[in-house]
């Protein structure tokens, strides 16, 4: 019997990866409702939000950053409503617009 504990390799730990850390070139997954819609339905996405390396379910959204901003890739199936708040309001509580959202295939 062995008096110290196996040691699980640091590619398996959780990662804290969110949308605000993302570097430029950076890809990843978070649920759907990581996205929000201002009242004009201009669509912004929640900073804290935490990321994955790949998609574990249907209810993710992947957010790829590039020079330019934030670049969304949803699913058909999902449906958004328009929120109360205004773009200067998720402005200035820190969410980041999103350049651009595209469909998914699959």
């Amino acid at each position: 019997m062995t008096s110290q504990p196996a040691v699980l390799p640091e590619h398996l730990l959780k990662s804290e990866r969110t949308i605000a850390i993302m570097a430029v070139e950076d890809s990843g997954w978070t649920w759907w409702n990581s996205m929000v819609l201002d009242t004009e339905r201009g669509c912004w996405l929640n900073p804290r939000e935490s990321l994955n390396e790949e998609s574990s379910c249907a209810a993710h959204i992947r957010v790829d950053r590039r020079t330019d901003g934030y670049h969304v890739f949803v699913r058909p199936r999902y449906r958004w409503e328009v929120s109360k708040m205004t773009a200067d309001r998720l402005a200035v509580n820190g969410y980041f617009p999103v350049a651009s959202i595209s469909v998914l295939e699959k």
